[in-house]
C-alpha cells in the first residue's frame, strides 16, 4: 500500500505542477509520512511479530510451531476473550514463511547457497484480500 500510495502522490504532484522534482518531493513526504504511521503501529499498537511476542518454539523441513503468549492488548473480541484477526495473521504468516524456507533449505540442500537463496528470494507472503 506504500509503494501504491506514494506512487500516486509523485504521479499527481507530477500531473498538477509539471514539476519532476515536487512529485519526488511528494512521494519523499508521503512516504516518510506513511512509514512513521507504520511505526507507531507497530509500536505502540502492538502490530509486529517481534512485539507481539511471537516465540518459535520448534523450527524443522517438516514441522514449525510457535506460541504468543494472551495479553489483554491482543485481545480483539473482549466478550470472548479472543485473539485480534492481526494477531492470528500475523503469527501465521511468520510461521508459514518459516515453515516453507525451511522445507526449501532441506529440500535443496545439495545447491549452492546462491541458488537456495535464489529460491528465498522469490517467496511471498500469505494474501488476505477478498
Amino acid at each position: 500500500m506504500q509503494m501504491l500510495a506514494t506512487a500516486f502522490a509523485a504521479a499527481s504532484a507530477g500531473v498538477m505542477t509539471g514539476s519532476l522534482p515536487l512529485a519526488v518531493l511528494a512521494a519523499i513526504v508521503v512516504g516518510l509520512a506513511l512509514s512513521m504511521l507504520h511505526g507507531y503501529g507497530c509500536v505502540s499498537h502492538r502490530g509486529d511479530q517481534v512485539v507481539l511476542g511471537l516465540r518459535i518454539d520448534s523450527l524443522g523441513p517438516e514441522r514449525v510451531s510457535g506460541h504468543i503468549a494472551m495479553r489483554p492488548e491482543l485481545i480483539g473480541h473482549h466478550l470472548h476473550q479472543r485473539l485480534h484477526g492481526g494477531v492470528v495473521s500475523a503469527a501465521l504468516d511468520a510461521l508459514g514463511g518459516l515453515a516453507v524456507m525451511a522445507a526449501i533449505g532441506a529440500r535443496h540442500r545439495d545447491e549452492t547457497i546462491d541458488a537456495r537463496m535464489a529460491r528465498f528470494m522469490r517467496l511471498g507472503t500469505i494474501d488476505l484480500r477478498i
